[in-house]
């Protein structure tokens, strides 16, 4: 008896959401002259994933989104500093769907540190600091977004927001200049991984001898799932549930049973298992009976191909 399994892996789009700049409040530095600045963002972050399709939860490779940031001064000389806060109701910064939360962090480089800090100062490490020379000039900050790798979640549209805070720094007396919004965007897509032990070397395809069928008869495959949605596993019998006989004898009627419950393959039944939130595997065993009988079955080979499909939406 042959069985397959796979597990098709859904693409599904992104989109985008801008932020609003904010503008500056005019600070005045120790000398008396007017120090003026303004804060903007290019826009919000649309986080696409090392292959431009959102979030993958079984990627190991880390992977960051750009966002500019334009810092515009005018006036007197003056020290800034920039740092940022995430505007989620948890107790991390992260992307919400629903009650779903996907991590997330804002940073100056790919080493870090994080941008964001629940201090309305920012801390010392969450700060990027600058200096203005007296005049009209511009400063350009590269800012990066990363979703760490390794997070099931199930799968869907995660946004968050972020705000960007400008202060100026006149003798160690920060003054609020501006606050800009950043909003982040980006698409979980449904993936899904199937192993089996039973399926050697990752064939799709497999034979399992039943035995004497002159008596009961039993064997089980075990399977092995991970995924971030809930997952369809059906099944198709190429006889209807039937063993067989290679020379048109009688066939054989056998059942299938999934995690103990049975399938009714005939009616091409199938089993729903739930996403699991805790990111564990789902162990799988399906058992193959041929119940006994007191009569004799004809002698000879028999034989079903069976298909067990697992599919996400």
């Amino acid at each position: 008896m042959n069985n397959r399994s796979w597990g098709p892996l859904a693409i599904i789009a992104l989109f985008a959401a801008s932020g609003d700049a904010a503008r500056a409040q005019d600070v005045i530095d120790g000398s008396g002259g007017p120090c003026r600045l303004d804060l903007s963002l290019a826009g919000g972050v649309d986080w696409l994933g090392p292959v431009g399709r959102g979030y993958d939860i079984f990627s190991k490779a880390e992977s960051y989104e750009s966002v500019t940031v334009e810092i515009r001064h005018s006036g007197a000389a003056c020290r800034f500093f920039l740092t940022g806060f995430d505007r989620s109701a948890g107790g991390r910064p992260s992307l919400a769907n629903g009650s779903n939360e996907l991590v997330y962090d804002v940073l100056p480089t790919a080493n870090g540190p994080s941008l964001l800090s629940p201090d309305y100062f920012g801390s010392q490490q969450s700060r990027i600091e600058g200096m203005f020379p007296a005049g009209s000039s511009v400063q350009v900050v590269a800012l990066l977004v990363a979703i760490p790798a390794g997070q099931i979640v199930r799968s869907g549209r995660y946004q968050g927001q972020a705000m960007l805070r400008l202060f100026s720094d006149i003798e160690g007396n920060p003054q609020l200049q501006g606050e800009a919004p950043l909003t982040i965007t980006t698409r979980v897509p449904s993936a899904l991984v199937v192993n089996s032990p039973d399926f050697g070397g990752g064939a799709r395809e497999t034979n399992i001898d039943l035995g004497d069928l002159n008596g009961a008869a039993e064997r089980e495959v075990q399977f092995e799932m991970r995924a971030n949605a809930d997952v369809n596993m059906s099944f198709h019998s190429a006889s209807g549930g039937v063993l067989s006989h290679a020379n048109g004898a009688p066939g054989v009627r056998y059942e299938v049973l999934v995690r103990g419950a049975p399938v009714d393959i005939a009616s091409r039944d199938m089993v729903m298992l739930p996403f699991r939130p805790d990111g564990l595997d789902y162990d799988i065993p399906v058992q193959f009976r041929v119940p006994g009988q007191g009569a004799s079955r004809a002698a000879g080979q028999y034989h079903d191909t069976l298909t067990i499909t697992f599919n996400v939406p």
